[in-house]
C-alpha cells in the first residue's frame, strides 16, 4: 500500500479541490487520512465476501471523475467496472480491455511504485511530458549481482517521492524489524540477537517493531539482552511512523517496515533473500542499503515461501550480522550528514 504513495500524491497536486478517496486493506487507511493524503477511506476485510459487498454498496452511490486501479486481479476490475465513472484507469491485460477505458503497459523493467505511478501519464499531459523525461527509470530498481546495494548515485526526484512527514533524528536508537509473512524473508532471530548486542555496546538503543504477527520473533530478539525494548505489536502505524521519524535507522527484512520507514525516510538497511531488488519492491527512497548473499538459487520466488526450495535457506544463513552492522554504520554517516544539510 506504501508503494502507491506517489501516485496519491500526484492525484491530489492534480486534483487539488476533488474528493481524492482511497479503497485499501482494513487496518492501513488511517495514515493516508491523517496526512491529508485522501479525504476518505474505505476499507476492506481481506477473505470477507460481505466487507467487498458493502463497500461496493457504498461507491456505487457516488459518480467518480476518475478511477486509478493498480492492481490485477479479475475480481478487482470487476470491483471497477460496476462503480460509475468517466473514466477508470488499470494495467492493460489480454482480458480487461471491457473493464478500463485506459489502460497502460505492465512495465516489469521498473520498480513497482513507478509501475503504479505511471497510471497517472493518463490522467495528465504535464505529468506526461514529466514522465517521459526521466527515459531510464531501471536505474532505480538497483542490481543483484552486488552484495550490498546502494541508492544514492541515483536519488529519485521529489515527484516520485513517497515521504510524507520528515525525518528529524531526535533520539540514537536503533529499529529492527525480525519479522515477515513469508518464513523464507526472515533473517534468523539469533542474527538480529547478535546485531542488537552490537549496537548496544555502541550506546544506541535498540526496539524491535513489528506486527502482532510478529510477536515470537521479537520476543526471541528481546531475550538477549535487557535493554532490548521490545514495541511489536504495540504501536499503530501512526505510532510506528513517529517512531521512525525520530529513529536513526531501521534494519528490516523485505517486509512492510521498510515500506513504512520510506515515508518518514528514516535510512533503511533491508536483507533480501528469496527475493531480489528488480522484482521491484525495494525500499522507496534514497537512504537505503539492501544487503544479499549472491547465490545461484536466488530468486527462488516473487513474494517468499514457506520453506526453502532446496533445504539450505543459505540466502540467508549464509548472511553475517558483521556485515549488516558494517552496512548500517556506514548509512548512518550518510544519514546523519545528510540530515543536518537538510
Amino acid at each position: 500500500m506504501y508503494l502507491s504513495l506517489p501516485l496519491l500524491k500526484q492525484i491530489r497536486r492534480k486534483f487539488p479541490q476533488g474528493k481524492v478517496r482511497l479503497m485499501c486493506r482494513k487496518g492501513l487507511g488511517k495514515m493516508f487520512l491523517e496526512h491529508q493524503i485522501v479525504d476518505s477511506v474505505h476499507e476492506i476485510e481481506k477473505g470477507k465476501s460481505s466487507s467487498y459487498k458493502d463497500t461496493l454498496e457504498e461507491l456505487r452511490q457516488i459518480e467518480f471523475d476518475w478511477v486509478f486501479c493498480p492492481h490485477r486481479s479479475y475480481r478487482t476490475a470487476l470491483f471497477v467496472w460496476q462503480l460509475k465513472k468517466k473514466v477508470a484507469v488499470g494495467y492493460s491485460l489480454w482480458w480487461n480491455a471491457p473493464f478500463f477505458q485506459k489502460r497502460v503497459l505492465y512495465n516489469r523493467e521498473i520498480p513497482d511504485a513507478l509501475r503504479q505511478l505511471e497510471l497517472f501519464t493518463c490522467a495528465s499531459e504535464d505529468f506526461q511530458k514529466q514522465w517521459a523525461q526521466e527515459s531510464n527509470k531501471q536505474r532505480f530498481l538497483g542490481v543483484s549481482q552486488t552484495e550490498v546495494v546502494s541508492f544514492e548515485d541515483n536519488p529519485l526526484p521529489e515527484w516520485m517521492s513517497a515521504e510524507v512527514t520528515s525525518w528529524k533524528p531526535l533520539k540514537k536508537r536503533i529499529c529492527l524489524a525480525p519479522g515477515s509473512v513469508w518464513p523464507t524473508k526472515k533473517w534468523p532471530s539469533s542474527r538480529y540477537a547478535e546485531l542488537a548486542k552490537r549496537f548496544l555496546e555502541s550506546d544506541y538503543e535498540v526496539c524491535l517493531v513489528g506486527s502482532a504477527a510478529d510477536s515470537r520473533d521479537c520476543e526471541l530478539v528481546a531475550q538477549a539482552d535487557d535493554r532490548i525494548q521490545n514495541l511489536c505489536g504495540k504501536t499503530s502505524l501512526l505510532e510506528l511512523m513517529e517512531i521512525f521519524q525520530e529513529s536513526q535507522l531501521l534494519i528490516s527484512n523485505d517486509s512492510g517496515a521498510m515500506h513504512v520507514a520510506a515515508a518518514t525516510s528514516l535510512p533503511t538497511v533491508s536483507i533480501f533473500g528469496p527475493t531480489v531488488p528488480e522484482f521491484g519492491y525495494r525500499p522507496w527512497q534514497n537512504r537505503v542499503r539492501i544487503v544479499q548473499e549472491i547465490l545461484s538459487c536466488r530468486p527462488c520466488s516473487p513474494h517468499g515461501t514457506k520453506s526453502c526450495p532446496i533445504g539450505t535457506h543459505a540466502c540467508m544463513n549464509n548472511l553475517s550480522s558483521e556485515k549488516v552492522f558494517q552496512s548500517a554504520m556506514q548509512l548512518i554517516g550518510i544519514g546523519s550528514s545528510k540530515g543536518k544539510r537538510s
